[in-house]
């Protein structure tokens, strides 16, 4: 039981994390055929695009991981952001290895981005030439030497020979992307001065605002109580009540590992009357209610089917009056005696509901059964046995 509660708890908190985030944007996938195919790509870091690719094609739901062997590249179109399969030198292993450059330009010199942790301190880029060589080139670091910088540039200003003004760029200029970038189409403008050379340039917009995977949500519940074994020396004595509920809480949705996943933690208060046939004590439950769940939802539909459970601790605050009662009700003094006091129950439920969603946010129908028990038969020295709770709840809200 508590590692069901630990794994509802963990999966909860790692919805909430930065890598569970989900930034689906419409995008093309090229495939190593040279094929390309439409759907949604997850945007990530900087970091992460350049190693891996999560794609979700029209029409389907499951997402797909492709790494830099797997296609040539991929493109987002909201903001033009293309990222190509190239493979380059590890420095540190002395090997070659495949990762996603960023393509920022394509011209008779095509220049591709290289993310780096900012550590480094400078950023590292790939010029390609017309016959397909690529070479390495980090920006100009400060208090470099002549010397130094002069071994450093070697391949670039080879490469780019047959342009001497670009070569005075390259050495003095280029500090940051706009500077490279810009040195790039200086280049590309300069030796196809016909216009036979054909520049395209990537937008480099910041992405639009991520989709949320938080949604709280608000709920108001009627809720039917069976309740059972109410004393330990009679365990015969039974109750059936109703009451009612507000609900406050969130759903976490775990796309990245499959579209319709999600968690769900919720706090609840829950009010409702019990009488005692046979006894002349009536009680007002009022309890706190703490749950964690997960659960699949299916957003395929307009009207969409959700499943979920999970387990659920109750606080309940009970307080009891004795009194006569009669046909006519109960007759004489009402006074509040410590009867039961404050318990404590948990157990497991399991609902199943429709989401609809609007413009903005959804409404929910659910419909829940609790098995709950007390835990301890025993309080204030009075052996009272562990009550048994039994409640079908049926609740209506709305999700943010």
């Amino acid at each position: 039981m508590r590692h069901l509660l630990l794994t509802l708890l963990l999966l909860t908190l790692c919805a909430t994390s930065g890598m569970a985030q989900i930034n689906l944007r419409e995008g093309i996938v090229i495939t190593l055929s040279g094929d390309t195919l439409h759907g949604s790509i997850d945007y990530r870091t900087d970091r992460m695009n350049m190693v891996q690719c999560y794609f979700i094609p029209d029409g389907k739901t499951e997402a797909i991981r492709y790494g830099a062997k797997d296609i040539a590249g991929y493109r987002f179109l909201d903001n033009g952001r293309y990222y190509v399969s190239k493979s380059i030198p590890d420095e540190s292993t002395k090997r070659d290895t495949t990762l996603f450059l960023e393509y920022v330009v394509r011209g008779q010199m095509n220049l591709y981005f290289h993310f780096l942790p900012d550590s480094l301190k400078s950023n590292v880029f790939y010029f390609e030439n017309e016959e397909g060589k690529l070479v390495r080139f980090q920006t100009v670091k400060l208090g470099e030497k002549s010397a130094e910088r002069r071994k450093r540039l070697k391949e670039v200003m080879y490469l780019t020979s047959n342009s001497p003004s670009t070569q005075e760029l390259l050495w003095d200029k280029c500090h940051d992307l706009t500077d490279v970038k810009n040195t790039i189409l200086h280049y590309n403008k300069e030796v196809c001065p016909d216009g036979e050379c054909e520049v395209f340039e990537y937008k480099a917009k910041k992405t639009p605002k991520a989709d949320r995977i938080i949604h709280p949500f608000v709920k108001a519940e009627y809720d039917f109580y069976y309740l059972s074994n109410l004393f330990g020396n009679d365990p015969s004595v039974t109750a059936t009540t109703s009451g009612f509920g507000i609900l406050v809480g969130s759903d976490f949705y775990l796309s990245r590992l499959s579209k319709g996943l999600f968690t769900e933690a919720e706090v609840a208060y829950h009010h409702f009357y019990l009488d005692k046939e046979g006894y002349y004590t009536q009680e007002w439950w009022n309890d706190v209610e703490v749950k964690v769940a997960a659960g699949y939802q299916w957003k395929n539909f307009q009207f969409q089917p959700r499943v979920y459970g999970g387990y659920s601790i109750t606080i309940p605050r009970v307080h009891s009056t004795s009194s006569e009662k009669t046909p006519a009700g109960y007759k004489g003094k009402k006074e509040e005696t410590p009867y039961r006091g404050l318990l404590v129950s948990r157990g497991f439920y399991g609902g199943i509901g429709l989401a609809y969603p609007l413009k903005k946010g959804a409404l929910l129908l659910n419909g829940e059964y609790h098995h709950t028990r007390t835990t301890t038969p025993v309080y204030r020295g009075v052996y009272i046995g562990k009550i048994q709770i039994h409640r079908f709840s049926l609740s209506l809200g709305y999700q943010f």
